[in-house]
């Protein structure tokens, strides 16, 4: 038996909508650094601790629940590079 969702396709003027952009690039910005944390071996406590923020920003920010601002990607960037 197919599951249920197996032919979910998006349509092409959903594809150009702002908010699916918005939300694709979210997703893609937690991602990476999702990917760079346990590249690094830290935990989200711990990231959020050198960028000076919560371990629940750090999960929402992995989840694509938020859109972080310009100065959390600036900490975020330098508790990276800095853990390195």
């Amino acid at each position: 038996m197919k599951g249920y969702h197996t032919k979910w396709t998006v349509p092409d003027d959903h594809r150009e909508s702002f908010e699916y952009i918005e939300a694709g690039t979210r997703i893609a910005v937690g991602q990476a650094v999702y990917d760079w944390r346990t590249v690094l071996g830290i935990s989200q406590a711990e990231l959020a601790a050198r960028a000076g923020t919560t371990q629940t920003v750090i999960s929402r920010l992995e989840g694509g629940a938020v859109t972080p601002t310009l100065p959390l990607l600036h900490r975020l960037a330098s508790a990276l590079a800095d853990a390195q």
